[in-house]
């Protein structure tokens, strides 16, 4: 036997072709351990002890062998090819075998020195998978670690950013309202014009603010939700009348369709969702194109659709889009402004509702984002014209 050099130990059956095969390993000068059959302890700590000290393979004679003790052995030695040896075969034996920690089994009828070598190097080789598998896993497990570590960190910043902008932006929008309503006087156009840029630009703080408010509480896991029956035309309504000065500026053009569907659903995190769907719309569609906003219902789930004509998405980043920190595509060669929030946040929300979100439709012909949520309420076929 010139393949397996190891130290072998043997217990359970040992029938004559099993002992014939042993007796030439000897003469071989093979390392052999015959572990005697004892009662249920101690044969156990005989072979917890043998696979310890140095043993390489165990072979073990059913039908009697110790087979209850095979799993707890494989699991506390990975690395150790344990070899079944029976009168008898066929595929339910060799799965029970296999699924109490055996890596082969010889019927005794074909057993040899040389298919012992053969089934002895294969369970080495098995062995080798188990145990590459295992580094793998604990790879895996110390980097998943390592990431939710830096996630927490991460959501500790954003929590404390936005803790620190909230009030001090709320104070800016504050002032900013006061100055344009003509608290400190009477303003000229050109200072009115410049104020407006400030209040936007103040606005989009506040929503930059707000989003990192609600990316921690998806973090946490705390979203609160107030479920309730939301009417889809007055949200469109209301979602498409925060963007549209932005839309007029891009000379973009927005469509909408509600369906007359009702939803069951938090309003703001809709709402919230909504709104960054259009944004993210509104930010990659050229000038003159045109973004749309449709619910449809189909069997028990309701559609939230939005769609635009701008650079798209590339197919393969799709999925990554969705994660936080990660942007969604560049304009004129340039990455667009932005966190990279509003698209995770879109995630969480949807699936804080048992719903989910997808990019479909082709490359380079505009972006299509679908939103599915549990349908609730009464369709019709009414439209509304929010252009």
């Amino acid at each position: 036997m010139s393949g397996f050099e190891g130290k072998i130990a043997v217990i359970g059956d040992r029938s004559a072709e099993l002992n014939r095969v042993l007796e030439t390993l000897a003469e071989e000068g093979r390392a052999l351990e015959i572990i005697e059959p004892q009662p249920p302890e101690a044969i156990a700590r005989a072979i917890a002890a043998s696979l310890s000290s140095g043993t390489d393979a165990l072979i073990v004679g059913f039908p009697r062998g110790p087979t209850p003790f095979l799993p707890g052995l494989r699991r506390q030695f990975p690395d150790i090819a344990i070899i079944g040896v029976s009168l008898s075969s066929g595929p339910e034996l060799f799965r029970e075998v296999r699924s109490r920690g055996a890596d082969e089994l010889i019927e005794t009828c074909d057993l040899s020195v040389e298919t012992l070598e053969s089934a002895l190097e294969s369970a080495r080789a098995r062995a080798g998978l188990r145990l590459e598998v295992r580094s793998l896993a604990a790879r895996l497990e110390e980097q998943t670690a390592e990431r939710n570590s830096n996630t927490r960190r991460m959501m500790a910043i954003y929590r404390s950013l936005t803790d620190q902008l909230e009030p001090s932006i709320d104070t800016l929008s504050e002032r900013l309202d006061q100055i344009v309503a003509g608290v400190v006087g009477p303003l000229s156009s050109e200072q009115r014009e410049y104020l407006e840029i400030a209040r936007r630009g103040g606005n989009q703080l506040k929503q930059v603010a707000r989003d990192l408010g609600w990316v921690v509480e998806a973090s946490d896991e705390t979203l609160a939700s107030d479920p309730e029956v939301v009417s889809v035309r007055d949200l469109f309504a209301e979602t498409i009348a925060a963007v549209r000065a932005r839309a007029v500026e891009a000379d973009v053009q927005i469509n909408a369709r509600h369906g007359g569907l009702s939803v069951v659903a938090d309003r703001v995190l809709l709402g919230q969702l909504l709104s960054s769907l259009l944004d993210n719309a509104l930010k990659f569609t050229p000038e003159g194109g045109t973004v749309s906003l449709e619910a449809t219902q189909n069997a028990d789930q309701i559609q939230f659709v939005v769609s635009d004509t701008g650079c798209g998405i590339a197919v393969a980043d799709r999925k990554r889009v969705f994660e936080r920190l990660q942007q969604s595509g560049v304009v004129d060669g340039a990455l667009e402004p932005g966190l990279g929030l509003g698209l995770s946040l879109c995630r969480s929300i949807a699936e804080h509702h048992g719903g989910s979100i997808a990019i479909t439709g082709d490359e380079g012909i505009g972006t299509t984002l679908v939103t599915v949520f549990p349908y609730q309420g009464n369709p019709s076929s009414a439209s509304l014209e929010l252009a």
